[in-house]
């Protein structure tokens, strides 16, 4: 993207604000957001920011570009992207570096000061598409990525995914688990990187939590069969429409905040790809957790898109999800028969869903009256009338088939 003329725009950037691009798109973003901070005349209070402890780092350069033409669309990102913003509390001996922090959040001593200075935590390099945001007009808050549409990269039919699966009819489906998608914004135009605009899109979605935050928050053993049932009924939705997911993994799949019930959603369906055939075969092209075929077998560059979703989700399942139930039971074997090495063999996303669906409606509710926290020794038990009352809000309500039926 970048050309002679642009060299000095982002050449002091590139030399004076710390941090690491290590990926191509990162290069592309922080170049783009270079060549605005310039414009914008915001060069000098850039680097001054990026100065202090917990500065400003490279790949935080678009977001910091981007701020003040978000807000003009109703979208208040961190005031730590704010002309002169500077970080003004204490200083931090015991801080992690940028590679270390990145994949363990933080030392205790920077856990400490983001807890008190919320501003001062840099967006991870390992996430630097999306920021959390408020929406002004609503107060609520949303997170906003920016995506490639670039023919020819890998994550280019992302946009067009989410547009399908919000439309209607696919949106009022009980059993869509993608996404909502609030808004779509298109990207300043850059005289000197026209391009840019055409090529990328910013997307608004609400503010999600990791399944496994809402996991402690279970009474009883018939909440996890309440998220269990909403992703294999969701992953079976996705792959009757022929769309696999291809990068499924634990941070990918979120709840809604708050208190139970919790509604489950997929995100990030950058690598997700469309096919009229269950049977397709496809090339490797990336993702966090490869399945067995891609390690283990031959040829590596065909393989089936839909049978790698059930064996990656059920890989996430059983281990979010290991909350004693017996080994020679129904669970058990139903998590056994999606991680089968051989994907032939394996069940399909339909499959596991109908055999799911049909054992909660056969299930007595007595031997939920416990619930082990997974990873915990503690259990927690309930009132008669109070344990009746969360069963059926789990269980019976829960069993609603994939067309709203119960």
């Amino acid at each position: 993207m970048a050309s002679a003329s642009n060299d000095s725009k982002f050449y002091r950037l590139a030399s004076e604000v710390p941090g690491l691009l290590a990926t191509a798109d990162q290069i592309e973003l922080f170049q783009a957001g270079a060549i605005l901070l310039h414009d914008q005349g915001r060069v000098d209070d850039v680097v001054a920011a990026s100065s202090t402890p917990f500065g400003l780092e490279k790949h935080e350069l678009f977001w910091v570009a981007l701020r003040p033409y978000l807000l003009d669309l109703g979208y208040e990102i961190s005031s730590r992207y704010s002309p002169g913003w500077r970080y003004t509390g204490p200083a931090v001996a015991d801080v992690f570096p940028p590679s270390i922090r990145d994949g363990l959040q933080a030392s205790p001593a920077e856990r400490a000061v983001y807890a008190q200075i919320p501003d001062a935590k840099p967006l991870s390099s390992l996430a630097f598409r999306t920021v959390q945001a408020v929406r002004l007009s609503t107060h609520e808050h949303v997170v906003i990525k920016i995506l490639c549409t670039r023919p020819g990269r890998p994550e280019a039919g992302e946009l067009a995914l989410l547009q399908f699966l919000n439309a209607e009819p696919q949106r009022s489906r009980p059993d869509n688990v993608c996404v909502p998608l609030l808004d779509v914004l298109e990207l300043p135009s850059i005289p000197s990187c026209p391009k840019l605009a055409s090529d990328f899109r910013i997307v608004v979605m609400p503010e999600l939590q990791p399944v496994y935050d809402s996991i402690p928050t279970c009474t009883i053993r018939a909440y996890p069969l309440h998220l269990l049932r909403q992703a294999l009924d969701g992953l079976a939705f996705l792959h009757s429409l022929g769309i696999a997911h291809r990068d499924i993994v634990a941070d990918h799949i979120m709840t809604t905040p708050g208190g139970p019930p919790h509604k489950v959603y997929f995100i990030d369906f950058g690598l997700a790809t469309r096919h009229e055939d269950l049977s397709a075969k496809v090339g490797w092209v990336g993702g966090q957790l490869p399945p067995p075929e891609i390690l283990y077998c031959e040829p590596k560059d065909a393989y089936n898109p839909f049978m790698a979703d059930v064996y990656n989700l059920g890989l996430v399942l059983s281990m979010l999800f290991d909350v004693d139930y017996p080994r020679t039971g129904t669970l058990y074997q139903l998590g056994k028969h999606m991680r089968v090495l051989e994907p032939k063999k394996r069940c399909t996303a339909e499959e596991a869903a109908t055999a799911l669906r049909a054992y909660v409606k056969r299930m007595r509710l007595k031997k939920y009256f416990v619930y082990k926290i997974p990873y915990s020794k503690q259990s927690r038990f309930l009132t008669g009338s109070r344990y009746i009352h969360e069963a059926c809000r789990y269980t019976i309500h829960g069993t609603a088939s994939r067309n709203g039926s119960s």
